[in-house]
């Protein structure tokens, strides 16, 4: 019986992530914006650091996508507005260096491309103000 409980509570577990959220904060290289993404498991929580550049909040997922190859996807309400949906990918393992894309939607039928910036894994303190925020990138 004892095996049994203990089996069942390891696969409890797994089923939940079995560790502490992790959180790491990327600073995107070629604008303002920053986010922390807070790992539970194959989930993520995404929040806009930097109130003054694309705050925000959403969640997603990290997976693998055929000629993409390991990504983490989260879908994100963006400055406050509900007319555009935006998504963003970045390369997994989160690492300096990796890439993020941004996508945005505003009929939940076509995602559209809008910008891509290599991204570096920063501190809690770090803002990178003197550049534009990612949404105002050109939009094709």
């Amino acid at each position: 019986m004892k095996k049994i409980v203990t089996l069942a509570a390891v696969a409890f577990v797994g089923m939940c992530g079995g560790a502490m959220a992790k959180a790491v904060t990327v600073q995107l290289d070629s604008f303002c914006d920053e986010y922390t993404l807070t790992n539970t498991g194959a989930l993520y929580a995404i929040f806009g650091v930097n109130s003054t550049c694309d705050p925000g909040i959403g969640g997603g997922t990290r997976g693998t996508v055929k000629g993409s190859g390991k990504l983490i996807t989260t879908g994100m309400i963006l400055n406050g507005t509900s007319s555009e949906q935006y998504v963003w990918t970045f390369t997994s393992p989160l690492a300096t260096g990796g890439t993020a894309i941004l996508y945005y939607t505003t009929d939940g039928i076509t995602l559209n491309y809008l910008t891509q910036s290599t991204f570096t894994i920063v501190g809690p303190s770090h803002r990178n103000v003197n550049r534009p925020p990612a949404t105002q990138a050109a939009r094709n």
